[in-house]
């Protein structure tokens, strides 16, 4: 409680009062642009479909962001920085002689976590990082490349232990193949009978998909296929250029429809 009888205190606690209801304001601006950017993309939404989203006035958006487009990239980097920083924190508690399903499911953890749950903004952040990754906005190009790049890193990392044959190059090209089954993921493209599934039931799906991309018919480390997902034979002969291990497109076969 601010005392009546100190006026340093109460100028302090009346601009405190402003700086929170700044702050807040500044808030429902970028949960409401996500919202709107999620469902229909740049190019469709319109600044005052954001203020009415938001309740807020529109000198709001100048005042706190300075422009429309400055709240755009504001509310795409704070999406993508957040799933990234989920999927960095999911690698970085690996051990050093992970197996390739071990580093397949922590990489698609959290996607599938969000994806699974009711949280209406965290699915909001799925989409907007599938938008970026497609058709970034020229101002975010460069910074998307080089966010994306440390969960490029950290997989290489830890797959170089897994599959020591193999070199930077290749395992890098498995990275960009897997990494087009997580778009399907981002982008609501699962057929219909795994909406249901939960996300320990979708995980057991899905990471022999991952891994199989990963490994590409290798087996430097024969882990156990977890329990509860299908099978998915390991086929002879040399590594296929799509990555998945029956030498289709894993991706597409996923998305089952456009």
């Amino acid at each position: 409680m601010v005392p009546a009888d100190d006026p340093c205190a109460q100028v302090q606690a009346k601009a405190d009062g402003r700086r929170d209801a700044g702050e807040r304001t500044r808030q429902r601006l970028l949960a409401a642009t996500r919202h709107l950017l999620a469902e229909h993309g740049e190019d469709a939404i319109r600044l005052r479909d954001i203020t009415d989203a938001a309740q807020v006035n529109v000198a709001a958006v100048n005042y706190h962001f300075g422009s429309l487009k400055a709240l755009y990239t504001a509310a795409i980097k704070e999406a993508i920085e957040t799933v990234l920083a989920e999927t960095v924190e999911q690698l970085s508690h690996l051990s050093d002689d992970a197996t390739v399903e071990e580093i397949a499911a922590a990489w698609i953890r959290p996607t599938i976590a969000t994806r699974c749950g009711a949280c209406n903004e965290r699915r909001a952040f799925m989409r907007i990082m599938a938008r970026a990754a497609s058709d970034p906005p020229e101002e975010l190009r460069e910074w998307k490349t080089a966010a994306v790049a440390r969960i490029h890193d950290e997989l290489l990392d830890h797959l170089r232990k897994a599959l020591p044959d193999r070199s930077d190059a290749e395992l890098g090209f498995r990275i960009s193949c897997a990494a087009g089954i997580l778009h399907v993921l981002r982008t609501d493209g699962l057929p219909a009978e795994l909406e249901g599934m939960s996300p320990t039931e979708l995980e057991r799906y899905l990471v022999p998909v991952i891994s199989g991309a990963l490994a590409a018919g290798d087996r430097a480390q024969d882990a156990p296929t977890p329990s509860g997902a299908p099978h998915t034979p390991t086929p002879s002969g040399p590594p296929v250029a799509s990555g998945a291990p029956d030498g289709t497109s894993a991706a597409p076969a996923l998305a089952g429809r456009p």
